[in-house]
Formats: C-alpha cells, structure tokens, sequence
C-alpha cells in the first residue's frame, strides 16, 4: 500500500511543476533486447552437443520402495557413442556378493538376478507393448546429468522460475501419446542441470543432481525413491562393458 501513497505523491509534484516539452518516444533510440531466457536455453543447447565420453560412476544406492528400504553397491557405466548403452552392476552393500547385472542397449534389455537364477533377453519394443515405456536416451541422459530435450527457438518451450530455478517445459509428442520435459537449471548459473523431470500418461519421475555425479530418483505415484552417492567416477574411453548370459538359468516370464 505504501507504494500506492509514493505513486500518488509523485503525480501530484509532477501535476505542480511547469510542463517541459520532451523527446517523442518514438524519436528516443530503441534497445537491442534480448529474450529473456535465451541463456538458458542456449547454454542447454551446449551441454546437450558437447561430446561425452563412457561414464563410470561407482557407490552405493539406496531404494524405498512398498514401504520397504533395500541398499546395494552399484557400479554404472553409461556409454554415448556410437549408440546409448546402459550397464549396472548390483552387489551386496557388505560383502560385495554379486546380486546382478543389466545391461540395456537401443532396442534390447539383458540382465540376470543371481538369487532367483533368471534371466532376461527382451526387445524394448516388447516390454513398450507391456505397458514398460523404456527408452535408453532418456536413461543415458538422466543418469549424466544431460538435457532430457532442448528448443531450437524461445517458442519452442514455456519458461518460468521457481525456487532460484529457471524451468524449461516442452511437451514432444511419440507415438500415440504426449510426454512432457521439465528441466531445471541455476538463474545464476545456467549451465549444470539442477533437476529434470519426465511425465507421461499420469506418472512422472523426478531426478535432482547431487553436483558429484550422484542423483535421487523419485516416483510420487509409485511411492518410490532411488539415492545413488558416488565414490568414485571417472569419464574415458576405455570404460568397458563386459556381459555374458548365465548358462543353467531360468528365462524370466512376463
């Protein structure tokens, strides 16, 4: 209200002094503006195009899920070119026993649980078709910290801020169905992901960065959430990806 009093005071001095005849506005030079959230979505656009290297990132993950907490040492390895590639590698958290091993390629899964001797060695077409919408860039671009999508123009996406974050949000249509792409980053610092989230046919999942390479997951509708800490992690060429089959397990069912 006190703003309202100021703005009043100020017409009021300026109704009492002699009118002086000023420049047109339209004779008044114009300034060169810029959108307002260009920077952001430029320095996306960077982080996005900048070559990444195989990633291994080792530590420990923790899962609530079903009420229930499971932990485990998880050894990830994310792999850019020339195709996205995921693998884990899941042991016990004490005395390093093997429990797992996926590994998930464009268009197949692979993995095998030790304790229930099964295996899996599916398309990804199969388990989209079972209702598992599984896509490994998403994956790839979650678990490095990359923009899930960026515009090519300002009006490609809507911007707001929230909590010191600036958000991008597109929507891109695949298939016969719509997904939405929230990404945030720093107002001060554009260039890291702060936290992204990806929503489609009502379930969402949410990833905040933890600035170390770790990240925590969570899925609200699944009352889900994944903590992954690093310990170690390093970025080469020569990361491997080694996998084989197990002989005398059971194919899994679906």
């Amino acid at each position: 209200m006190k703003y309202v009093f100021w703005l009043l005071a100020v017409v009021s001095i300026a109704g009492c002094r002699t009118w002086v005849s000023q420049v047109p506005i339209e004779t008044a030079p114009k300034v060169s503006e810029r959108p307002m959230y260009e920077t952001h979505r430029t320095a996306l656009e960077r982080r996005a195009k900048a070559p990444a290297p195989s990633t291994r990132s080792v530590g420990t993950i923790k899962v609530e899920f079903g009420g229930k907490t499971y932990s485990a040492k998880l050894d990830l390895r994310v792999q850019s070119a020339p195709e996205p590639l995921i693998w884990m590698d899941v042991a016990d958290p004490i005395i390093g026993l093997k429990i797992g091993r996926a590994r998930v390629y464009q268009d197949s899964v692979q993995g095998y649980v030790k304790i229930y001797r099964q295996f899996i060695n599916e398309p990804l077409d199969r388990l989209r078709s079972m209702g598992i919408d599984l896509r490994t860039e998403d994956a790839r671009r979650l678990a490095l910290g990359l923009p899930l999508a960026v515009p090519t123009t300002m009006t490609g996406a809507q911007w707001s801020v929230a909590d010191s974050a600036v958000v991008m949000s597109v929507v891109e249509q695949r298939g016969t169905y719509s997904v939405r792409v929230e990404v945030a980053t720093s107002a001060t610092n554009p260039g890291p992901v702060l936290w992204q989230r990806l929503t489609s046919k009502g379930q969402s999942v949410t990833v905040t960065y933890t600035g170390d390479g770790g990240w925590v997951a969570v899925i609200p509708s699944q009352a889900a959430r994944a903590e992954f800490r690093v310990s170690e992690r390093t970025q080469s060429a020569d990361v491997t990806f080694p996998f084989e089959l197990p002989s005398g397990y059971g194919r899994a069912s679906f």
